[in-house]
């Protein structure tokens, strides 16, 4: 028997019962790892069975396997414990289901050792891996977050490296180090915007949402206001039954908050840009209210007017109960037969903030995880999943994406400022502004550099980096107590910047 007995143990203390659970079950990917070990040694008696280091972290797993003759090439640090000189033709050796290098996979096919019959890979980590791989051949910079020295690290970043510029992030120094990165290439994008860079929020109309537009005469364009890439993953497979998903990447222009990173989607242009074209729009530079983004369908029409001539453009913004109703009941006309069909959903914004103001909500969006699960429960019975099911069910492809994310939030940053700066607690604009600690947010000295509204002389920005909110000296028990655990956004982290960008072509 392969398997020992797991039953409960009862621990009996006569009107009270405890039962300890001695097994809580493996995932996918390991239990089929566990199960093709054992088969390789079944397979192979009489011949040299290694694995490249520990199959999981389990002892017992591990001892059991070891105890049935295979034999560790390594530990889970890459410490070798059998040289590769030991290693011959004929051998078998188990690639574990944290996987492995192309560097060892390669070294292994030069001494013609077979290493897919008995590969072991967890299919969700390949799936990383080939991410990994298509973003890096589209100019991309992969960043790792994992134990650098990690068996599944180490082949991830193997696998991307192969196909783009990588980076493991081994503390917070190194994210420290991502922060200062953007400080220095954010300018420069925005200064030669026909040079090497990534899609900003600027592109995406002209870019991915016009050659569906010119190809089909029609198109459904959906931004999910404050989305964040892990969310969209949770979204991601209940989509398969409707379209084919293909799912790249952007960046948000800074900050990222929603009157500059959604107009900037809407309209192709820069915030700064906005404000001197439109004046009367944007008004006071120094609003961060709702009204900034009161003229969403006149932006995007002025945009596809310039790129494609004039264009029938649909608008709605859902951020009620009554909104959602409203949209279900006139499904059937809610989606046009040419032309663009646009919808934001603000649900998942409402929430993000709603958290720092209930006490409810905060206890059951806890965490990223928590925030996910609750992202995935409201889509499956959302108005946003019957517009996606009626487009589908007309064969209109759909460009779905976000205009920012979201960082969870636990670091209090102390800032001085005079009265003149923002309230805001990601980023803040300002005559005099600097934080106490430098490495915690990124300053910007005038408002060109980042192609925002002009604020007149002195005109500073800061972002906050890493998991910090802005707090006051004077107000700072207040602002630790309401804000400290909240969702927020403005900033610059990969959770608030990088965000994804979804092509859904309804299955034929």
């Amino acid at each position: 028997m392969r398997k020992q007995d797991f039953s409960p143990t009862l621990l009996d203390f006569g009107p009270l019962q405890f039962f300890l659970a001695r097994h809580f079950g493996f995932c996918y990917g390991v239990e089929n790892a566990i199960e093709i070990s054992y088969r390789a040694l079944e397979e192979n008696p009489g011949k040299e069975v290694y694995l490249l280091s520990q199959m999981i972290h389990n002892q017992e797993v591990n001892a059991d396997l070891e105890g049935r003759g295979i034999k560790f090439i390594a530990d889970t640090d890459g410490t070798q414990f059998i040289s590769w000189e030991q290693i011959k033709k004929g051998d078998i050796v188990i690639i574990p289901a944290f996987g492995t290098t192309l560097e060892i996979e390669n070294l292994l096919l030069d001494k013609n050792v077979e290493v897919q019959k008995y590969n072991t890979t967890c299919p969700f980590v390949e799936k990383v891996w080939n991410r990994a791989e298509k973003l890096g051949s589209e100019n991309y910079t992969i960043i790792i977050h994992g134990k650098p020295k990690h068996e599944e690290t180490r082949a991830t970043f193997s696998h991307s490296a192969h196909r783009g510029p990588s980076v493991v992030v081994q503390d917070m120094k190194d994210a420290e180090r991502l922060a200062a990165y953007m400080k220095d290439n954010y300018p420069e994008w925005l200064k030669n915007l026909q040079g090497n860079r990534p899609p900003l929020s600027i592109d995406i109309v002209s870019e991915f949402l016009l050659p569906i537009l010119e190809r089909d005469k029609a198109a459904v364009f959906i931004v999910v206001d404050c989305l964040r890439l892990d969310q969209w993953r949770v979204l991601e497979p209940l989509l398969a039954p409707f379209f084919d998903v293909e799912t790249t990447h952007y960046y948000a222009v800074l900050p990222t908050a929603t009157p500059y990173s959604r107009n900037s989607l809407f309209s192709g242009l820069f915030p700064g840009e906005i404000a001197a074209r439109l004046p009367d729009w944007w008004g006071n530079a120094d609003r961060e209210d709702e009204s900034l983004n009161a003229h969403e369908r006149e932006l995007l029409e002025s945009h596809l007017e310039e790129l494609c001539g004039k264009t029938p453009v649909r608008y709605q913004k859902i951020s009620t109960s009554a909104n959602s109703d409203e949209l279900e009941r006139h499904l059937g006309t809610a989606i046009g037969p040419e032309g663009v069909s646009a919808f934001v959903f603000n649900f998942v914004d409402l929430l993000t903030h709603g958290r720092s103001e209930s006490q409810i909500l905060y206890e059951v969006a806890r965490d990223e995880i928590a925030l996910r699960q609750i992202t995935r429960q409201w889509f499956q019975r959302s108005a946003l999943f019957s517009v996606l099911k009626e487009a589908s069910r007309r064969k209109i492809s759909v460009l779905l994406t976000t205009d920012h994310g979201s960082i969870h939030c636990n670091t209090p940053a102390t800032v001085y400022a005079k009265r003149d700066a923002s309230a805001n607690l990601r980023y803040k604009f300002g005559e005099d502004l600097r934080a106490e600690r430098p490495e915690q947010a990124l300053l910007f000295p005038n408002e060109d550099m980042l192609r925002l509204p002009r604020r007149g002389a002195g005109g500073n920005t800061l972002l906050a980096t890493n998991d910090c909110f802005f707090v006051y000296p004077t107000k700072l028990r207040e602002y630790q107590s309401r804000y400290r655990g909240s969702f927020l956004h403005g900033g610059v982290t990969p959770e608030e910047v990088i965000l994804p960008l979804a092509l859904l072509t309804p299955r034929r």
